[in-house]
């Protein structure tokens, strides 16, 4: 897209991210999510939900712990997909304690 002239919106950064993490290819995705986080664009929960549920599912349970605890750094709150997605990873990663 860049190299025609046209920017990405948020929306299509997301589907990219989504994408990527679904594929299972996440060191592309941490790379466009630090992209978008260097870019003008106004990240939100969703874009951190899409990382940390991409992180949990393949196994990085500590890593999406780490990005989830700094939300609050960011200026974001989790919301109910937030916490969803790390019961869901804990659960997962055998660990009932952490989920709870």
């Amino acid at each position: 897209m860049l190299a025609f002239g046209q920017v990405p919106n948020v929306v299509t950064c997301l589907n990219l991210l989504n994408g990527l993490c679904k594929s299972d290819k996440l060191e592309e995705a941490l790379e466009l999510f630090r992209a978008m986080r260097n870019s003008k664009l106004e990240l939100n929960i969703v874009c951190y939900n899409i990382l940390i549920g991409g992180l949990c599912k393949s196994g990085h349970i500590e890593v999406g712990k780490e990005l989830f605890h700094k939300l609050s750094v960011y200026g974001l709150k989790p919301d109910v997909y937030s916490y969803a997605i790390m019961i869901n990873g804990f659960c997962k990663q055998g660990l009932p304690d952490e989920a709870y």
